[in-house]
């Protein structure tokens, strides 16, 4: 049962996982004394688990964790519970609670899939209310278990009448067809913490950031016991992202890159909630929607090997399954770069917003202070993620270089071609040395867009250079020797972009000089720089102003990243 809770510094009322449907069941202490007191049911079919687990070399280790926890923890604060009618949920249970819930989600979908099986339902329906409905039956009263095809009556019978004992043998036969599927090796190296929570998120009918959040609603929790680490909005972002990231190295023809948005949505909600205070429930509720329904896409359920991989604790670098290789450099190049285009395109459609420039200002002032381009910050990257390291030190000059090239020679090349082409051809300057300057400006431009595309091309993974780099990173994590080849030739690339930066920028100094006359000429009407401006259509264009204001702005900031001074002709 949820209850309300008056908080004695604020007067606010808050809600907390409350105990209060003790009261009501007061009849039937038996039952939860079976629930937390007597758990040889549940440690004697823990213990066969882990025992299944163990033969194929499955590291059971939150299943240990919280069969442990539960023998010796529960017991410890169990008087608690009965003591403690009105009070919020103790910090040392909620945490044991968590854990072994945790654990117990690891085999919720093996214990779901014998439903199909109807040799051994009698098995699925006395194993999971003992696993599952009994655990949010004790925290959230018999209300949440109408959602289930159990009944409070059947779970209490269940406690009172039934026997795991019979359904061992059929339990343990259906888990070890689930694992022979799959060779030994798939299973190593995996990082419960991730399949746990994908598990976990799939197989409860409460909404699970509604679950953690009531586990943290009070500061007086932490205060009561130092050593308690609540489960916190920022963690749940972390582990997103490492799901995210994961997913990313999954076969990508088979990958929803909408749904894959949507859950990177999810974990930008989420870090939202987590800074507001109170958190906004539209958020959480919003967030958690769309992971359950982008992690469902994927069916995870469904394709316990996909599961694994999408959980492997190291994507990437550790991934060495015969059934399944990755190459990491065409699969990252190729989801950066269509980032990288949707980006910058979806900020320049946006009137270039000040994010935008902010980016590109630091690009140009990153470049030309030669400094090593992996500094720029195109991509927030985790300094916990090697793979993720390895990308951005590869990588780094096709962030710039994409980024660069959208900017200016996609998105303004068009529309630069016609402005100065009209002005060249059509326009009579006062001062006669303009026109020589546009063609110039309007050459060197050309030469950067060839510059740029060809450096894309040089660098995409069919390339010689290409493949080069993928060469270098898949040997990355194999010696000393790769690493520093993969340093000087990133060092070699990393140059060729700065060069292409500083040459890219040089194009502003002329370019901000005739946009700062053009644009007092317009504004002012004085016709002291261009005579015949009436006579340029492109000018009374209604984007025209705003386009040219925005280049003039961003020239000046270029320019003055590069200390470069000049003067408007008047």
């Amino acid at each position: 049962m949820i209850g309300t809770e008056q908080s004695p510094a604020t007067g606010e009322s808050n809600e907390y996982i409350g105990i209060n449907f003790f009261n009501e069941f007061d009849e039937h202490d038996e039952v939860f004394q079976k629930i937390y007191q007597d758990m040889s049911p549940w440690q004697k079919f823990l213990r066969n688990i882990i025992k299944i687990f163990n033969k194929n070399k499955l590291r059971a280790f939150y299943l240990k964790c919280g069969l442990k926890r539960i023998e010796k923890d529960l017991h410890e604060t169990l008087p608690n519970w009965y003591i403690a009618h009105s009070k919020a949920l103790g910090p040392k249970f909620a945490d044991t609670l968590y854990e072994f819930t945790r654990a117990l989600a690891i085999i919720a979908p093996i214990l779901k899939a014998t439903v199909i099986n109807s040799n051994i339902k009698t098995c699925t329906i006395s194993i999971e209310p003992c696993l599952l409905e009994i655990v949010f039956y004790a925290l959230y009263g018999e209300d949440s278990v109408k959602n289930y095809p159990f009944s409070a009556e059947e779970i209490e019978h269940f406690l009172k009448e039934t026997s795991i004992g019979s359904s061992d043998r059929k339990i343990k036969i259906k888990i070890q067809n689930f694992l022979e599927d799959f060779s030994e090796s798939d299973f190593e190296s995996i990082d419960y913490y991730y399949t746990n929570f994908i598990y976990l998120s799939r197989n409860l009918s409460v909404p699970l950031m509604d679950f953690l959040r009531r586990f943290n609603i009070h500061a007086s929790l932490q205060q009561e016991n130092n050593n308690w680490s609540p489960v916190t909005l920022s963690a749940i972002s972390h582990y997103l992202e490492k799901l995210y990231v994961a997913i990313m190295l999954v076969d990508l023809n088979k990958i929803d890159f909408f749904r894959l948005d949507q859950l990177q949505n999810a974990r930008f909600l989420i870090e939202k909630g987590s800074k507001e205070h109170p958190i906004d429930n539209a958020i959480l509720e919003k967030a958690w929607n769309t992971i359950i329904d982008t992690i469902g896409t994927f069916k995870i359920n469904n394709n316990l090997l996909k599961l694994i991989q999408l959980a492997h604790k190291d994507p990437g670098y550790r991934i060495s399954y015969q059934k399944a290789h990755f190459n990491i450099h065409e699969r990252y190049i190729k989801i950066l770069k269509e980032r990288v285009f949707g980006i910058v395109k979806r900020t320049a459609r946006n009137s270039l917003k000040q994010e935008m420039q902010n980016l590109v200002q630091n690009i140009i002032s990153t470049g030309t202070n030669n400094q090593d381009l992996t500094s720029v910050g195109v991509f927030t990257v985790s300094n916990s993620d090697k793979i993720h390291e390895v990308i951005s030190e590869g990588f780094a000059h096709v962030h710039v270089i994409t980024l660069m090239q959208i900017f200016i020679v996609k998105f303004y090349k068009p529309w630069l071609k016609v402005l100065l082409g009209s002005c060249t051809v059509n326009a009579q300057f006062t001062q006669p040395s303009v026109s020589t300057e546009l063609n110039s400006v309007y050459k060197v431009l050309n030469k950067i867009t060839d510059q740029f595309n060809q450096f894309v091309i040089d660098v995409h993974p069919t390339s010689s250079m290409g493949l080069r780099i993928t060469k270098l990173l898949e040997a990355h994590k194999h010696s000393r020797s790769d690493k520093h080849l993969l340093k000087v030739f990133t060092e070699s690339l990393n140059k060729q972009a700065d060069t292409l930066v500083r040459e890219f920028a040089g194009i502003f100094s002329p370019l901000q000089n005739f946009i700062s006359l053009l644009l007092k000429d317009m504004q002012q009407n004085s016709k002291s720089f261009i005579t015949n401006i009436n006579t340029l259509k492109v000018l009374q264009e209604p984007e025209t102003v705003r386009k040219l204001q925005e280049l003039k702005n961003f020239s000046t900031n270029v320019m003055e990243l590069l200390n470069i001074s000049t003067q408007e002709q008047v």
